[in-house]
């Protein structure tokens, strides 16, 4: 267990970690009403993954098993390719119409448009490859792909200063992920599909899941909709430079740790094992904790002291706020594994409530923002905390209180990172 969390970490940190360099680098470059523009054409791919494939993440393990589940993965990333290009165009059409950059800037956006139709293509291979246990695997393509989207993106910013380093950057990484999973997961072993299946139940399962997903991200994107409305781009690329530089590792592992404890529990309901989940979740939180722990406190550092020597005086806003951003996302780590209890018990439907509930706090983090980055930040530190406590009441007996403590233990040494600085 302890070596699939670390690979899956890997898998799915790699990318995020190689997007947050290279949105650095931009950052460095130009200023943050730039960051700004390419953070609105972005939010269309990231409600995308949001509403589709991260929703599918929560069963194509299980749906890979059977020919009705194969059916729906299929139908899955016809409709997610379609919807991709649909959505990324129009927004990046209203840009161009309301005259929100330059037409060569809103131009350079364009290669956005592949990626949620590439991430389509490799969720049936990720899924094999995941239920065969290959997370090292994993962890290597992701490791290729990011080194070939950053061998592409970085010199074009450093060439144009313009958003094209980074969609080039996504695209080009999401693109040879996908072809390198495909290749590998047709060299697995066949196993003979179960013939049998309850697709009706999966699509309901899924709607359910997607909807929460939509939430959820409408409660982490509508803060950036928000404060792009009533601070103006320039606030937004602040808030984007800050949130991917402190949540991108956290939120990698949060999402590695999903993909590890899923199987588990799918497996513990089948052999109805008593305790089996309860046991299989408190040990991948245990590690995972202190993983996104110890990189929080390295994140919090390093903005404390590097960062300031590398981006601009027009940038501090962003660096202050990194440490209080940090702090909850131990909390948003065991929220996200309590998500994954609830879908394997049939329960996705549960989430719509805490979603909706946090969802209405999205107003006073973006009139934080008007104020400082930083105070929005806490503003978000509160919301995490209120999420996890519904979460917790939800799925109460689901983790002990011991490691509910130990997390509470390491939210608060992080936060006390965060407020030293402002104490002193």
């Amino acid at each position: 267990m302890n070596r699939a969390v670390f690979w899956s970490a890997l898998e799915r940190a790699l990318p995020r970690a190689a997007s947050a360099v290279i949105l650095l680098l931009f950052a460095a470059l130009v200023v943050p009403d730039a960051v700004g523009v390419y953070s609105i054409a972005l939010l269309a791919v990231t409600f995308l993954q949001s509403a589709f494939e991260l929703s599918m993440r929560q069963f194509a393990v299980g749906l890979v098993r059977s020919e009705s589940g194969l059916r729906i993965i299929r139908r899955f990333q016809v409709v997610y390719l379609t919807s991709g290009v649909v959505l990324v165009l129009g927004v990046l059409a209203v840009l161009e119409l309301i005259g929100a950059a330059p037409t060569v800037w809103i131009a350079s956006l364009l290669p956005l448009i592949l990626v949620p139709g590439l991430g389509a293509l490799a969720i049936r291979a990720v899924a094999e490859l995941q239920r065969s246990g290959r997370w090292r695997l994993l962890a290597q393509l992701q490791t290729g792909a990011a080194a070939v989207g950053l061998g592409v993106g970085v010199p074009v910013v450093l060439v144009t200063g313009s958003p094209l380093g980074p969609a080039l950057f996504a695209a080009t990484s999401e693109g040879v992920f996908a072809i390198l999973a495909v290749r590998f997961a047709s060299r697995l072993p066949r196993s003979e599909l179960d013939s049998s299946g309850d697709g009706a139940r999966t699509l309901r399962g899924f709607v359910a899941v997607g909807a929460s997903s939509v939430l959820t991200w409408v409660q982490l994107n509508l803060d950036r909709l928000l404060i792009a409305l009533l601070a103006g781009p320039a606030v937004l690329g602040l808030y984007t430079l800050a949130w991917s530089l402190s949540r991108s590792g956290a939120d990698a592992v949060s999402a590695a740790s999903s993909n590890v404890l899923r199987p588990q529990l799918f497996e513990a309901s089948e052999v109805g094992r008593s305790g089996a989940e309860r046991m299989a979740m408190e040990h991948v939180i245990k590690n995972a904790a202190t993983l996104v722990f110890l990189g929080g406190a390295v994140v919090s550092i390093v903005a404390l002291t590097i960062l300031p020597q590398i981006l601009g005086q027009e940038w501090q806003g962003a660096i202050d706020a990194i440490p209080a951003m940090v702090s909850p996302t131990v909390l948003a780590l065991l929220e996200a594994l309590l998500v994954v209890v609830l879908v394997t018990r049939g329960q996705g439907a549960r989430l719509l409530p805490v979603r909706g509930a946090a969802i209405l706090l999205a107003l006073p983090v973006a009139l934080a923002a008007t104020v400082s980055i930083e105070s929005a930040a806490w503003v978000m530190v509160a919301r995490q905390a209120l999420t996890l406590v519904l979460m917790l009441i939800l799925t109460w007996g689901a983790v002990s209180v011991r490691v509910i403590a130990l997390v509470v233990a390491y939210f608060a040494v992080l936060l006390g990172i965060a407020v030293l600085p402002v104490i002193l």
